[in-house]
């Protein structure tokens, strides 16, 4: 997908919660290119959170959602501008309404990806943790979606 500036965009992440009791989850945005380590099963990505300009707090959703039902969350984004230094594009980003200047970087602004990643509130631990809770061990799940900028 080819992004241009100030093209907005509006993608909705439809979340479904068949663990048969109410969950509440936090969805991770990242950005990275292709070189990011993907997330697994196991692990999620070590590349950093979508952060605001000013602030070092994570872009994040989190939403409670009851047994058989959907949280359908908007991710809203849009490229406010781009840098360029020697081919290497970094993007200033508006996300969810919120300024973004990533230092992440892609040769000719080429082969860049949101990481989104779900994470689940774990009560023994009074904490959120990369997926759900599976039989027999946690289940990480991520979406990536790739795009080029200019």
């Amino acid at each position: 997908m080819n992004v241009t500036i100030n093209q907005v965009l509006n993608w909705h992440l439809v979340v479904t919660n068949e663990m048969g009791s109410v969950q509440y989850v936090r969805i991770v945005y990242r950005l990275g290119n292709s070189s990011t380590a993907a997330p697994t099963s196991v692990e999620p990505s070590t590349a950093a959170c979508i952060s605001e300009l000013l602030t070092p707090n994570c872009l994040e959703t989190y939403v409670f959602i009851a047994p058989g039902r959907e949280a359908d969350p908007v991710f809203t984004w849009s490229v406010q501008s781009e840098n360029v230094t020697v081919g290497v594009t970094r993007l200033h980003l508006l996300v969810n309404g919120q300024q973004f200047s990533s230092s992440v970087g892609a040769l000719n602004g080429r082969n860049f990806r949101f990481i989104f990643e779900l994470w689940t509130f774990d009560q023994a631990s009074n904490s959120f943790q990369y997926g759900w809770q599976g039989s027999f061990s946690r289940v990480g799940t991520w979406l990536q979606v790739w795009f080029n900028a200019g």
